[in-house]
């Protein structure tokens, strides 16, 4: 499978990251799923909704890259690939929200975030489980 790309130069006309688009047209467990892995803290990298038809359209959400910009990790290494140019504005000229507006227009509970237990009997348990 090729790696991710960026499919154009700005987000699609539904992008949930585009305050323009129709609020609640993606289902809420898409939107918990980008905030457990797509937010800026993390290294992993949110593919447009048109993405994974095929190998070969396999593409990176502008609206993600524009939104997130380089607070994201996994924006960062789609840099150091060359597959994101930080020159560049993938907004596409549109006003995008930030993960938690995106999260609140979508009527998502905001998530915790960088969570970690520090209870070391607790952890001890959950790895014998």
């Amino acid at each position: 499978m090729s790696k991710p790309t960026i499919a154009k130069q700005g987000p699609c006309n539904d992008c949930p990251w585009r305050k323009d688009s129709k609020p609640e047209y993606w289902h809420p467990d898409h939107f918990r799923e980008i905030a457990q892995t797509c937010r800026n803290d993390g290294v992993a990298t949110m593919l447009c909704h048109k993405s994974n038809q095929s190998p070969e359209t396999n593409f990176v959400c502008a609206g993600w890259v524009a939104a997130q910009g380089t607070e994201s990790i996994g924006v960062r290494i789609l840099i150091m690939q060359g597959k994101v140019d930080p020159t560049k504005n993938y907004s596409g000229g549109h006003e995008l929200y930030t993960f938690d507006q995106m999260l609140k227009a979508n009527k998502i509970r905001i998530p915790n975030r960088n969570t970690y237990d520090h209870n070391i009997e607790r952890l001890k348990q959950l790895q014998k489980s």
